[in-house]
């Protein structure tokens, strides 16, 4: 067939024969088994992220001990799943660094360190700031909303447990969505991913040391004043607030009770 004729047949046949193919006699649609393999394939992801999301809520809940083996098959067992989904959810969560994926041993919880938490401290400030000028940049009259409302579910919130030891297990997700709330007007999602990844991995070192003593600091009023910062745009400000507030933190647990002599955060609860 020469050029000219493919022209004459229309825009998508230039010089050559731009006519349907189809195998196998499947016609227009898919193979049925093509369409078993998506739907395998979808359930699959649906039982990772079940397996995914069961597990680190009870890890961010200090439900497992830093540095303590997790073995696929309990889990497997406890979620009726394939050793396979259970493996997908720790590699995610061993992703994010939650969990640690060891050669030829399997996965274990995060171990702590003075100098792991050091380093999350200088990452998250740089990371949370740079996200919170852009959400103050770019967020607006929804996002105004949804902070106003994350923050009076905080102040309603008690910090501390009703036994009076250790932080209320009710608080930890409200003040995850106060933090979020705060930096969500930012419309780089990568940024925001990173941002949740590193407060998740401060989580667990809120969880696992010893409840110190931060009399002297008032946490409330902190949260309270990066709100009113925020809405009023006032940058500066409320990043310098928003680095100060997540640097205190790091210092009351390095100090004292929540380090261990050897230089490692204490797993032990008091």
């Amino acid at each position: 067939m020469s050029r000219a004729e493919g022209r004459s047949r229309g825009r998508w046949t230039v010089g050559f024969d731009a006519r349907p193919r189809f195998r196998g006699g499947c016609g227009f649609g898919r193979s049925a088994g093509y369409a078993r393999s998506v739907g395998e394939q979808t359930g699959k992801s649906t039982r990772v992220h079940d397996v995914y999301a069961r597990v680190r809520q009870d890890l961010l809940a200090a439900h497992y001990r830093p540095g303590q083996w997790l073995r696929l098959a309990p889990f497997q067992q406890e979620f009726q799943v394939s050793l396979s989904v259970v493996r997908e959810a720790f590699s995610r969560l061993a992703a994010e660094g939650l969990l640690e994926s060891v050669a030829l041993r399997g996965f274990r919880v995060r171990e702590l360190s003075g100098d792991d938490l050091q380093d999350l401290t200088d990452a998250r400030i740089h990371i949370e700031v740079l996200v919170l000028r852009e959400s103050l940049a770019s967020g607006g009259t929804q996002w105004e909303a949804d902070l106003l409302a994350a923050h009076h579910v905080l102040e309603r919130t008690p910090i501390r447990a009703p036994s009076g030891r250790g932080v209320n297990r009710e608080f930890i997700p409200v003040h995850a969505a106060f933090h979020h709330a705060l930096l969500a007007g930012c419309r780089n999602a990568r940024l925001l991913m990173i941002a949740r990844e590193l407060r998740d991995n401060a989580e667990l070192y809120r969880m696992w040391s010893p409840v110190v003593d931060q009399s002297g600091r008032d946490i409330a009023w902190e949260h309270r004043e990066l709100t009113r910062l925020a809405l009023e745009r006032d940058v500066e400000a409320c990043a310098d607030l928003l680095a100060r507030h997540i640097d205190h933190t790091r210092q009351a647990l390095l100090g004292g009770r929540a380090t261990a002599g050897d230089g490692e955060v204490s797993a032990e609860r008091s």
